[in-house]
């Protein structure tokens, strides 16, 4: 009987895995492990399998979160190989949430040109924490949520550069809208 509620709990319910760290303020302290390893690492190991719904929140970061060879970057890279080994991907959607719903109020670029070299530096990040995820290309569904760029302006390229990264991890095929994503603005 604890078998069969371990399965209904962990199959029916929307996890969410948020930062220990306030989402409020910019975030200068990386941590050794990420919020969802930490998270995976908790579940009994009979609940991984049956997993079809989590949501990461990830804090506030910079263009130096998750560098190589930091040890919360090796953390990331064995969370992908976790997930990849200890759930069932095709009934696992994955949300991962980096938009920041105050985060445009505590930039204000004087200069346009800091807001662009910021935004490059940003998407270059998004790439490269994002990239080793093609391992779980056979997730049911991946939703991306970015904070950059922070100008209403400029919505739509966020939107854009979403769809990208989420088609390099899933496939060219992949269309997030469809699948149930909701498109969200900080």
């Amino acid at each position: 009987m604890r078998e069969d509620a371990t399965r209904i709990f962990y199959s029916r319910n929307h996890f969410i895995a948020r930062p220990h760290l306030s989402v409020y303020g910019y975030n200068t302290i990386t941590p050794t492990r990420v919020g969802i390893s930490q998270f995976l690492t908790r579940l009994p190991r009979n609940a991984l399998k049956n997993l079809c719904s989590i949501q990461w929140v990830l804090p506030d970061f910079g263009n130096d979160y998750l560098l190589p060879g930091e040890d919360a970057s090796l953390d990331w890279l064995n969370t992908i190989d976790f997930i990849a080994h200890n759930t069932d991907l095709s009934r696992l959607s994955l949300t991962m949430d980096m938009s920041n719903e105050l985060l445009s109020y505590h930039f204000a670029y004087e200069r346009e040109q800091e807001a662009i070299d910021q935004e490059e530096a940003m998407w270059a990040t998004y790439q490269r924490v994002l990239e080793p995820m093609v391992q779980l290309k056979s997730l049911q569904n991946l939703f991306l949520h970015l904070s950059w760029p922070l100008n209403p302006r400029k919505e739509n390229l966020r939107h854009q550069q979403e769809r990208i990264l989420e088609k390099r991890v899933m496939g060219e095929d992949y269309d997030s809208i469809p699948s149930g994503k909701v498109l969200k603005r900080q």
